[in-house]
């Protein structure tokens, strides 16, 4: 028996196969009369669904089936022993394949993108033990294509086919950081963890798939602008005495738990009195005594550090947690370094604002909402529709605007290039835009198109005459401005909002690089936080010339001079080919770049 010796056809070959052998696996696998420990875990599973109505029947579905296969394709025993009932009428292929599965167990893989190769095909690297390996997986090239869902931390079952990974069932994805993950991954079960890494704990604990999806996205908690983010760490406590009242105990068997409820006059003359006062009244700063183990605990890293002082303790090892994570470990009744104490929901209870304060909230709400979607806002009108007086409405929103992150201030000596009503799309919608030009909704493609493409691939110099098509085309582009610009969303929205620009301006108008790169450098925080507007000219300026010219998306109005190419001081005008392929729809209103920008 033997398999194609060439990755691509070897990878082809699994993935034609696939569905009818994972299938005929699973099935034969899990009923074998002996497998006991297999059905029993599936079980599990079912009564952990059972316990969690809350869930979506399809999150269950896909949960349980790709723990379904985990199980069977990890059984190397009892997939030999499918393979000698099933001898006769296997075919070369499946006998191959089969074997392969059957002395390569599939395992789960928690793992970063090292990089990506080409198409489908990226190099990884175990999150764990930084072991690197070869993927080939369409699945995790689309996630790479959307902002939200590119550059993360990937969760799924693989399996090896002799020269690269290829994935199983469903990808999962997390914001959460190396840190945090092990922390998760220890409190669901450590000593698998510790003697077999993510793939024990999983095979072992398949409701850790459902809570892995449930930390997916981290959502930020702040009170009066400090971010909520626990912080924990082990300490050493030899004489310090919690006083009452100051310390509030609480006692659970020989365990003890100390929250700071009222700051001691000892305490005002070691730290600063107005924000003693106020982790104090929120009671953010706790400490566990659990048997011989001490674990000092705050709710941010302002709370932590004053509680250091206050405990004259060394700067401990801590561990930073997101407050989500927290909340899904705590209801999962998981059990955490401070078990069996809880404190999560106390956490998120954030203090109420005054009654007289929800006026003016439901007014800044509005607010925002409007200024994201360019739409008109009358303060006059909804300062007296709630009742607000108009001079404190006023005030109110100029406050606002005061704790709100600024937009990048263009420079004096640049506001000569500005574009005078430069067309873009509201603040709301260029989140999207960060996006691959694959996915994003804002524009139309004529991908049918090929007689343009032809008529390109006639004038194009030899580096861009593989392009057959204008998937193609933006395939290369969007690689081109990622290399130029930067990854993360920064090289897609340099180019999908160039597109949005010129394409939405008058056919005949030529516009200056310079002018282009200054209003997609405002447009939002991204890239303005990313880099310098110099470094960010030179870098746009150089990939419009080398791509967009050369591939005759972009015409020339003159020769451009060594001097004015890092400056962007040439002017470009949008071809017919590119008018032909791509077109921008409508998106909101279009605005005056000049307003207020509330989300960049």
């Amino acid at each position: 028996m033997s398999l194609p010796k060439n990755r691509e056809e070897r990878c082809a070959l699994f993935n034609k196969r696939f569905p009818m052998l994972s299938e005929l696996v699973a099935d034969r696998v899990l009923n074998m009369v002996d497998n006991v420990d297999a059905n029993r875990s599936m079980d599990r599973l079912v009564d952990y669904f059972t316990q969690h109505q809350d869930l979506h029947p399809e999150h269950m579905l896909n949960i349980a089936n790709q723990h379904r296969m985990a199980l069977s394709f990890s059984d190397s025993v009892r997939l030999g022993r499918l393979m000698e009932e099933m001898d006769s009428s296997l075919s070369h292929d499946d006998r191959a394949i089969l074997a392969q599965w059957r002395d390569h167990p599939a395992f789960y893989l928690l793992f970063s993108i090292v990089e990506q190769r080409s198409g489908s095909t990226f190099i990884i690297r175990d999150l764990f033990t930084d072991h690197q390996y070869l993927i080939d997986s369409s699945a995790l090239a689309y996630l790479q294509m959307k902002a939200e869902t590119r550059g993360k931390h990937y969760l799924t079952l693989v399996y090896d086919t002799g020269l690269c990974l290829q994935t199983i069932s469903l990808l999962h994805y997390a914001e959460l950081s190396k840190e945090e993950l092990r922390f998760l991954f220890t409190v669901i079960d450590a000593k698998r963890f510790e003697s077999s890494g993510v793939d024990g704990v999983l095979k072992a604990n398949p409701q850790g798939l459902s809570i892995f999806r449930q930390v997916s996205t981290q959502y930020r908690f702040t009170i009066n602008g400090e971010e909520l983010r626990a912080q924990f760490a082990e300490i050493e406590l030899a004489d310090y005495r919690f006083e009452e009242p100051y310390w509030l105990t609480e006692k659970k068997g020989r365990m003890r738990r100390y929250t700071l409820v009222e700051p001691s006059q000892a305490m005002y003359n070691l730290v600063d009195e107005q924000s003693l006062d106020i982790y104090a009244s929120r009671q953010s700063i706790t400490v566990f005594v659990l048997g011989k183990r001490t674990i000092l605990f705050a709710y941010s890293t302002r709370a932590f550090d004053l509680a250091v002082r206050l405990l004259g303790i060394d700067e401990p090892v801590v561990t930073t947690l997101n407050m989500v994570l927290l909340k899904v470990v705590e209801t999962e009744r998981l059990h955490t370094p401070w078990f069996p104490f809880s404190f999560i929901n106390a956490a998120l209870d954030e203090p109420t604002e005054p009654d007289e304060q929800s006026e003016y909230s439901e007014l800044v709400n509005r607010y925002i909402a409007a200024s994201n979607y360019d739409e008109p806002f009358d303060l006059a009108y909804e300062a007296r529709r709630l009742g607000i007086d108009l001079a404190d409405a006023q005030r109110f929103i100029d406050q606002f605007h005061e704790h709100i992150q600024k937009p990048w201030a263009v420079p004096e000596e640049e506001r000569c290039y500005e574009i005078e009503g430069c067309p873009l799309p509201a603040p709301a919608y260029r989140l999207d835009f960060g996006d691959s030009p694959h996915v994003i909704k804002h524009f139309d493609f004529a991908f049918d198109n090929d007689d343009v493409i032809d008529q390109l691939s006639q004038v194009v110099g030899e580096k861009f005459s593989d392009i057959e098509d204008l998937a193609d085309l933006l395939w290369r582009l969007e690689d081109l401005f990622i290399i130029a610009i930067g990854d993360n969303g920064l090289g897609t929205y340099a180019l999908n909002m160039l597109l949005w620009i010129t394409l939405k301006a008058e056919i005949d108008k030529p516009l200056l690089v310079r002018s282009l790169a200054l209003e997609i450098y405002r447009s939002g925080y991204t890239i303005s936080e990313a880099m310098a507007y110099d470094q960010f000219v030179e870098k746009l300026s150089s990939v419009i010339l080398s791509a967009m010219v050369g591939m005759h998306l972009y015409s020339l109005q003159e020769r451009v001079k060594r001097e004015n190419k890092s400056k962007g001081l040439y002017t470009i005008k949008a071809t017919s080919a590119l008018r032909a392929l791509i077109k921008p729809k409508s998106v909101g209103k279009i605005r005056q770049i000049k307003d207020v920008r509330v989300m960049g």
